[in-house]
């Protein structure tokens, strides 16, 4: 997430979220992040909810939000790269994500009607001409 925040204040109002509605829990994950943060992170909309993953891994968009049960498949296949978890504690069905909070983002907490699993902050993210590692 420091390398996120780093580029987004770098380039304020360039970087952009997917999002598939308003006032969703996405919209609420990215105003604490441009509020705990101070980056200015534009919106996009999304032809419908669940097109922000396709856009992200054509790279339409910079980041997005999604469930960590939506997303373990695009993270598997390199595809996409999870920076952080919009949660108290780590997931239990990926422990190695960080949390909001331990990437050094209070208040990064999302609550709501979510699937086991909780929120993620996802980058964009392909896979080297060489096959030899993900590249943005």
């Amino acid at each position: 997430m420091g390398e996120l925040i780093k580029l987004a204040k770098a380039k304020p109002g360039e970087l952009t979220y997917g999002i598939g509605g308003t006032r969703g829990t996405a919209s609420v994950a990215v105003e604490q992040i441009k509020r705990a943060t101070g980056v200015n992170i534009f919106g996009m909309p999304c032809k419908a909810v669940g097109a922000d993953l396709m856009d992200a891994g054509a790279g339409t968009i910079s980041i997005t939000f999604n469930f960590w049960s939506i997303l373990e498949p695009q993270v598997m296949a390199g595809k996409l790269k999870v920076l952080a978890v919009a949660a108290p504690s780590r997931l239990a069905a990926a422990p190695h994500l960080p949390t909001f909070a331990e990437s050094g983002i209070a208040g990064g907490e999302v609550f709501g009607w979510q699937p086991p699993g909780g929120i993620c902050c996802i980058r964009a993210c392909r896979q080297s001409e060489d096959g030899q590692g993900v590249r943005r």
